[in-house]
């Protein structure tokens, strides 16, 4: 049985540098959910998106500065501060 690996995707910013709140981060699953506070859903984070930032996880309800983008499957974190 093979695995599929699905590359990492490459978000354009269409955002400015805005404030969020981390909802969760999975670290085992590789992704979570930033809020943002013009959005009404939460910003989809990707580990590699991370790794790319220098930064190994994020802790629940920890604050942020983020650029977001329109991913394959909706809003997605393209540049992230810690």
């Amino acid at each position: 049985m093979s695995k599929t690996v699905v590359a990492h995707e490459k978000i354009a910013p269409v955002s400015g540098k805005v404030e969020g709140t981390v909802e969760f981060f999975n670290k085992k699953r590789g992704f979570g959910f930033i809020k943002v506070d013009d959005q009404p859903r939460g910003v989809f984070i990707h580990a590699e998106t991370l790794r790319e930032h220098g930064i190994e996880t994020l802790d629940d309800n920890q604050k942020v500065i983020v650029e977001w983008g329109n991913g394959a499957k909706g809003r997605a974190v393209a540049h992230i501060t810690v």
